[in-house]
Parts: C-alpha cells; structure tokens; sequence
C-alpha cells in the first residue's frame, strides 16, 4: 500500500488535501485513481444446509483487536477471482468451495480512504475447518448458527459488508 496526499480544489479558490492509500504505487493523476484491476476477493460461504454462516475472527493490526469478517484475499498474478477464492478458502479455512451461486461485480472496499476493488463470491463450502492454515495471519474461522450471527451483530466488533450481509441472512426467516 502506497499513502498519498491528494490537493484538490473543492471551492473556487479553496484546497483540500485528502488523504488515501492505494495497491497502486504509481498514481500520477486522477485518472489513476479508477483502477481498473480487481485487488481482491471476498468468500460468503453457507454449509450444505444453509443453516449456517462462515466467519473469520480475525486479528487486525489496524483496529488492534478481532474482527469478525468473511474470508478473503488478495488476487495474485494472473489468477481469475475464482482461482484466488479457491486458493484464499483453503488457506484461510481448510475448506473447499462446493458450488457457487453468485459472482459479484467489482465494488470498491472501503472508500473512505482507498480505492481497492473486490468481488464478492456467494456459494456453499464444505470440509473440515482449520484454522489459518496459510501460518501468516491469526484467522479463527467458524460455522455460525443464526442465533451466534445476532449475538455478533450487536458486538460492534464485525466489519460493515459482513454485517450487512449477516443481518440481510437473518432477515430471510422473518
């Protein structure tokens, strides 16, 4: 990630600095902001039944404390959004992507402060999860009943998609 200041004039005659980072280390101008490459991609895995949700509590540096979230990844050279979503599951969980029921387009993550864009990838996992597998992050991922979800909806400590996500789930049954 790359940190940048960027001075724009928001009045006549009035600057502003915003500040931004990007996976980009070469932004130039503003058209380099619109990235056209997908950085990464997000995992919402059900089990078998659909009675269940993966998370990952997560530990962030950014934040200093667990998370909760879904799986996700970076996209490495030349891997389609599929490819790393296998790859990421594996690596994150121990687990395998069954079937797929919705490829998402490109959204950005977060921005507020950078331009990174992900897909969301919706289907159904199976396995026998283990945790952080890959050894370079403190990942603990679950299955998570509905009753668990609400619980961690009021916790605070989940990250904005995946609570959205999570209370659009629980609503399924009202």
């Amino acid at each position: 990630m790359t940190r940048y200041d960027l001075i724009y004039e928001i009045q006549e005659g009035t600057l502003k600095t915003y500040e931004i980072v990007s996976r980009n280390n070469n932004i130039e101008n503003i058209a380099d902001l619109s990235r056209a490459k997908v950085d990464a991609v997000v995992m919402i895995m059900h089990d078998e039944s659909n009675e269940k949700i993966l998370l990952c509590r997560e530990f962030r540096m950014s934040l200093g404390e667990y998370i909760y979230s879904f799986p996700s990844g970076l996209i490495e050279n030349n891997e389609s959004a599929i490819e790393c979503a296998m790859r990421e599951l594996k690596e994150e969980t121990g687990l395998v992507i069954e079937t797929i029921q919705e490829l998402f387009p490109e959204s950005f993550s977060a921005v507020g402060i950078c331009n990174e864009k992900s897909i969301c990838i919706i289907g159904k996992a199976s396995g026998i999860i283990e945790s952080n597998i890959s050894g370079a992050e403190r990942i603990c991922p679950k299955w998570y009943t509905k009753k668990e979800v609400k619980e961690i909806l009021q916790s605070g400590c989940i990250s904005a998609r995946t609570q959205m996500y999570c209370y659009m789930w629980l609503r399924e049954d009202m």
